[in-house]
């Protein structure tokens, strides 16, 4: 899965237990909805497990590599609406049809960290937040070509006193 399809996958997700409070994926740089709004951010992705199953190569010599990952989605809610929409995705993590609805994509749910009050004083504004960490899990199949040396050309010229120059040409036959 590419990142742009883990991004639609999760959004989707958050927005169809949201519904009416915007859902952004979180840019400091970015424009913020007016009101209430939820932003999205993944981090911390990082491999469990054993590094990577690899397959042997098949009959078109490509090699697939597995590897389990595991990441953080990070849900905050901005203001009246955004916090409230935060609470409405802590209790469909309890609801098993709307877990299905992430696995049935390839994403895992594993656990979460609660709900956090984060609300902070900016300038002389009060913003009420609510952050919720998700932990999920997905797994990534890579496939590559090793691809085959055919042939391996080496020159080399030693100028040393007392070097013989030894000149030996190796053939590798390639099995069909």
């Amino acid at each position: 899965m590419n990142i742009t399809t883990l991004e639609n996958t999760l959004y989707t997700w958050v927005y169809s237990i949201t519904t009416t409070t915007p859902v952004i994926w979180l840019n400091q740089n970015g424009p913020r909805p007016e009101g209430g709004y939820v932003a999205l951010k993944h981090n911390v992705f990082k491999s469990i497990g054993l590094n990577g199953y690899k397959a042997p190569p098949d009959i078109n010599d490509i090699v697939k590599i597995t590897d389990d990952i595991e990441f953080i989605l990070m849900i905050t809610g901005y203001e009246g609406t955004g916090k409230e929409a935060v609470f409405k995705v802590f209790e469909a993590l309890k609801n098993p049809s709307k877990i299905s609805s992430l696995s049935s994509n390839g994403i895992f749910y594993i656990d979460n960290q609660g709900i956090l009050d984060v609300s902070e004083l900016l300038d002389n504004s009060y913003e009420a937040r609510a952050a919720l960490d998700v932990n999920l899990r997905m797994a990534n199949t890579i496939q590559y070509s090793p691809g085959v040396i055919e042939t391996v050309n080496i020159d080399l010229t030693l100028n040393e006193e007392g070097v013989t120059k030894v000149e030996k040409t190796i053939t590798v036959e390639q099995e069909e």
